[in-house]
């Protein structure tokens, strides 16, 4: 950079002693009108769908027993746990009452859509909303 500095100079030398004119783009602001409204969301209808094919795991108290979890699904689905990758794996610290627990879901889109095992019985389903 130095070298083509010294030999193109600053293409920047001089910009503060000129002053701009701002007519052209207010003529194109004019002609173009106000900005149109962005269509309205659609309202939502209960808790938030998602696009990505995800299974749940566990709910658990503890990142280990979420984990531990994680480790029998894998057990008893080993050609599906071969095609995930690490970001596949959401591991997820929620907050409870008054304290954090643990989802673990999986992301299954890099697994063949035939192949895609379906929601289960939660490996481990701990209630955080559960009373003492």
């Amino acid at each position: 950079m130095p070298d083509r500095y010294a030999e193109a100079g600053d293409p920047w030398a001089g910009m503060d002693e000129r002053a701009g004119s701002l007519d052209a783009l207010l003529e194109l602001a004019e002609a173009q009108g106000p900005r149109p409204d962005r269509p309205a969301a659609p309202p939502m209808q209960g808790r938030r769908q998602s696009v990505m094919p995800l299974v749940e795991i566990a709910r658990a108290a503890t990142r280990d027993e979420a984990m531990a979890g994680l480790e029998r699904w894998k057990a008893r689905h080993p050609e599906v746990a071969r095609l995930l990758r690490p970001a596949d794996v959401l591991v997820d610290s929620m907050r409870g009452r008054s304290s954090t627990w643990t989802r673990i879901r999986v992301n299954l889109r890099h697994v063949p859509e035939p192949d895609r095992p379906g929601q289960e019985p939660l490996e481990v389903d701990y209630d955080p909303w559960a009373g003492p």
